[in-house]
């Protein structure tokens, strides 16, 4: 081949492979760092946005840090190792009446069947009357205080003839498995576990409708006020990753059962029981506010804080206005 040829080809080898890139989209680096402290299967629309790329799509570097509790993932959003944290509604009111600044600032989750109680068929509980005397055990700080109280109200058992034990989530089924209490008021995950552990000696005490759990996303106050167009970038790849959900169940099963090492079996079997996606309305306050005043009950305390003073909406407006329904 002459000089001439070679050159001519050399150039029409790199005019193709540029047509190629120009054809191709483009995908800015990722600017904006933020770390998510999150865990279980309410997550599922973060471990989507992470997978498919859709944080990286609105120019955020996400880092993910896996925490088994939302309560666990808030307290590294209030010692500043986390920036966002996936969480109960709970854990955030708790922290509002310590006066720490947190806000709300997008729901991602709600459930009407989250919560259970499992408890020992060979500790002789076949029915939640048989609780009564029992030793049931719950993760203090988490939803499941609460529901605990509202699951043993509802079944008519006074909380001072069952023994109530706090248990921290990792040696929670453990307890379950030694004897050293008898039933768990325990979130879904960690009922998988247990349930497999316990086998054919199990028996699941699940009451649709008394406890609405709401997944949400929260960070300290300054994080909102000062990075605005940060959170209005959040909220853009979860309501992707709400679609992505929507069109595609099977593959998000699979996507999430290997963020938590579970089998996709496990999860689709519970897949029905929640309903996924981005939101802001009136049952956020509803239960900040009702959680509240069970909690301050105790205290010799009457008045509730303002909790619309605890929910960002300015983010979830920007972004898609419909998907806030709080009453203001």
């Amino acid at each position: 081949m002459s000089g001439r040829k070679l050159l001519l080809a050399l150039f029409g080898g790199i005019a193709v492979a540029s047509a190629v890139l120009l054809a191709l989209p483009f995908r800015a680096p990722p600017s904006d760092k933020v770390t998510i402290s999150a865990g279980q299967i309410k997550s599922a629309l973060i471990y989507v946005a992470i997978d498919k790329g859709y944080f990286a799509d609105e120019g955020i570097d996400v880092t993910l840090v896996s925490r088994p509790t939302g309560k666990q993932s808030l307290a590294m959003v209030n010692d500043g190792t986390a920036d966002v944290a996936a969480v109960a509604v709970y854990p955030v009111m708790a922290t509002v009446l310590e006066g720490r600044p947190v806000k709300i600032f997008a729901t991602i989750m709600d459930s009407y069947k989250e919560l259970a109680v499992v408890a020992r068929k060979d500790a002789g509980i076949t029915s939640p009357k048989d609780l009564i005397g029992k030793s049931l055990a719950f993760l203090p700080g988490t939803n499941t205080e609460v529901f605990t109280h509202i699951f043993l109200e509802y079944h008519g058992i006074p909380a001072s003839q069952v023994t109530l034990v706090p248990v921290a989530p990792e040696e929670a089924v453990r307890a379950v498995l030694d004897g050293k209490v008898s039933a768990l008021s325990t979130l879904v995950d960690i009922r998988i576990a247990l349930q497999k552990a316990l086998a054919d000696r199990a028996v699941v005490f699940m009451e649709e409708g008394i406890y609405t759990d709401l997944w949400t996303l929260a960070a300290k106050s300054d994080f909102v006020t000062r990075r605005p167009e940060t959170v209005a970038r959040l909220l853009r790849a979860l309501l992707k990753a709400e679609r992505f959900l929507a069109q595609y169940p099977d593959e998000t099963i699979a996507i999430v059962a290997r963020q938590l090492n579970l089998s996709p079996d496990s999860i689709a079997a519970l897949w029905d029981i929640y309903n996924f996606g981005v939101k802001l309305d009136q049952t956020l306050v509803v239960n900040l506010e009702s959680e509240a005043r069970w909690k301050m009950r105790g205290q010799g305390v009457a008045k509730t804080p303002n909790f619309l003073d605890t929910i960002s909406l300015d983010g979830l407006l920007s972004v898609e206005q419909s998907r806030v329904t709080v009453a203001r």
